[in-house]
């Protein structure tokens, strides 16, 4: 079995991973228009689009899951995510941030506050996005 091979993907102030070893995986896919940035580092790394199975997302706001949608168009992976966030990856919609410490206070005073972000949808409906897998143990 080959060893794996982690390759970051700078993305500005977040960053996503591909994962190599008998397939391709990626992890997270960054804010929208972040795809190019994505497969310009697959192809640098002799990895093709098709190549890629799947494309975990870790969670629904738009910094990691802004550009799974179109990733998915151009490269046919399937995206997971938990399915706690996967109503977020289906209407492209992160809701409202809650800042918790005084960092993300301190943006959001700078920033106007309430932050709501938007980031293209993997489909209107639930019944058009079976790509989404769910955790279904429990």
């Amino acid at each position: 079995m080959p060893p794996i091979e982690v390759i970051p993907v700078n993305l500005g102030i977040v960053n996503a991973y591909i994962v190599k070893q008998d397939g391709v995986i990626l992890i997270d896919t960054g804010y929208p228009k972040s795809e190019d940035a994505i497969l310009r580092t697959m192809q640098g790394a002799g990895i093709r689009p098709g190549d890629l199975r799947p494309i975990l997302v870790t969670h629904g706001h738009g910094d990691h899951a802004g550009s799974a949608a179109r990733l998915r168009e151009m490269t046919g992976a399937r995206v997971a995510v938990h399915k706690n966030d996967a109503g977020m990856l289906r209407a492209g919609k992160q809701g409202e941030l809650k800042a918790t410490g005084i960092t993300g206070k301190l943006f959001g005073f700078f920033l106007g506050g309430e932050k709501k972000s938007r980031y293209p949808a993997l489909a209107e409906k639930p019944s058009q996005c079976p790509a989404i897998r769910q955790d279904r143990s429990r």
